[in-house]
C-alpha cells in the first residue's frame, strides 16, 4: 500500500479487501482496490500461499528446499507471499484520476490530463488530430 501512495492518487481512493473464501492452499488473501470511476476495483491481489508450493515442489522433485535458521537451531519450509498487479489496472487508474474538467473564463470546459508529479514526465503534449493551421 506504501507503494500505491507514493503515486499521488490519494489515500481515499485505497482500500483493503478481505477475500473470505480462500484457496485450499491459502492461509489469507487480501485486494488493494481502487476507486474508479465505476466504483472500486481490484488493483492488486495479495495471498499467502503458505508453505504448498515449496511444499510440493520438495515431494515431486525430491530436492529439499527448507531453511535452516540458526538462532532456533531448526530447519522449515518457507511460506510465499504472491502479489499479482496488472499494468493495464495501474494504466487506468492513473489515467482516471488525472483526468480533470476544467472551465474557462468564456464558460466553457475542458479536460486536462493533470498527472501527479512523481509519474509525469518533464516535458510532455497530449494533443487530439486536429486539421487547423495547415496541421495534418
Amino acid at each position: 500500500m506504501k507503494w500505491h501512495l507514493s503515486l499521488g492518487l490519494g489515500e481515499e481512493n485505497y482500500r483493503f479487501h478481505d477475500h473470505e473464501k480462500l484457496a485450499h492452499y491459502a492461509d489469507a488473501a487480501t485486494d488493494i482496490e481502487f476507486k474508479f470511476p465505476f466504483g472500486f476495483k481490484e488493483l492488486e491481489g495479495i495471498h499467502s500461499r503458505t508453505d504448498f508450493d515449496l511444499s510440493q515442489h520438495e515431494k515431486h522433485s525430491g530436492k529439499k528446499l527448507q531453511y535452516f535458521d540458526h538462532e532456533e537451531n531448526k530447519s522449515y519450509t518457507p511460506y510465499v507471499l504472491e502479489t499479482s498487479i496488472g499494468l493495464d489496472r495501474m494504466f487506468l487508474a492513473v489515467f482516471s484520476n488525472a483526468l480533470e474538467d476544467e472551465t474557462l473564463e468564456d464558460g466553457s470546459v475542458r479536460t486536462v490530463l493533470k498527472l501527479p508529479a512523481v509519474l509525469a514526465p518533464f516535458k510532455a503534449a497530449v494533443l487530439p488530430l486536429v486539421k487547423k493551421d495547415g496541421l495534418p
